[in-house]
């Protein structure tokens, strides 16, 4: 008896129902592959150490004296001035490597030395880069512009190109930026005031000639 074969419609159908379990099955194997989790693990590397910087607020407590205890806000040349002793650098050292300095420097002076260093606060430097007269970082201690940062930085009467000012900021993890043109502050035209924030960064690119 001649074998028989189903009509080519059939076959297709056939066919196409094949491909599209297929389909489905990778379909599933990928969502099950997305649903999987990777674990936290159990030692995870030590933070780095705390750096202090300007801008910061430590508190300093002496335990034999506490009349001696305060709160010093790091100056912008990274100082602080303590009594008997006076000025001292503490911006680039940790809160540990200060505490040991003090207790260094107040040891002629004091029958208990001990003393602890702990960071209240920090202030997020602001970075000015590009071209610029003076390209910097200063940590905020006042309400101050994009215009007034610029100044500070010597961004005028150079070859930087104000109309097109980038200004990047972090926000929820990542970064934004966004443009200004300022090149109508210098010529009497009234612009909207842009303030600043610890941690923006201000860069000028060159003026293309």
């Amino acid at each position: 008896m001649p074998a028989t074969h189903p009509p080519e419609h059939i076959a297709r159908k056939a066919a196409k129902s094949t491909l599209l379990i297929a389909l489905l099955s990778a379909v599933m194997l990928m969502f099950q592959a997305c649903q999987t989790t990777t674990p936290i693990p159990e030692n995870p590397p030590p933070a780095s150490p705390v750096v202090l910087s300007e801008g910061d607020v430590v508190q300093i407590t002496f335990m034999g004296v506490p009349e001696l205890s305060q709160t010093q806000k790091i100056r912008s040349d990274g100082k602080i001035s303590m009594p008997m002793i006076g000025e001292i650098k503490a911006a680039g050292l940790t809160p540990v490597k200060l505490q040991q300095e003090l207790t260094r420097l107040y040891k002629p002076q004091l029958q208990v030395t001990e003393v602890l260093v702990t960071l209240s606060s920090g202030g997020e430097p602001v970075t000015i880069s590009g071209a610029v007269g003076a390209p910097k970082q200063f940590v905020l201690e006042r309400p101050t512009t994009l215009l007034q940062a610029l100044m500070q930085a010597g961004a005028f009467g150079g070859v930087g190109d104000l109309k097109r000012v980038h200004l990047i900021r972090t926000a929820n993890g990542k970064q934004y930026t966004q443009v200004f043109d300022l090149s109508g502050s210098l010529k009497g035209k009234p612009t909207n005031a842009y303030y600043l924030q610890g941690g923006d960064v201000i860069f000028i690119p060159e003026r293309i000639f």
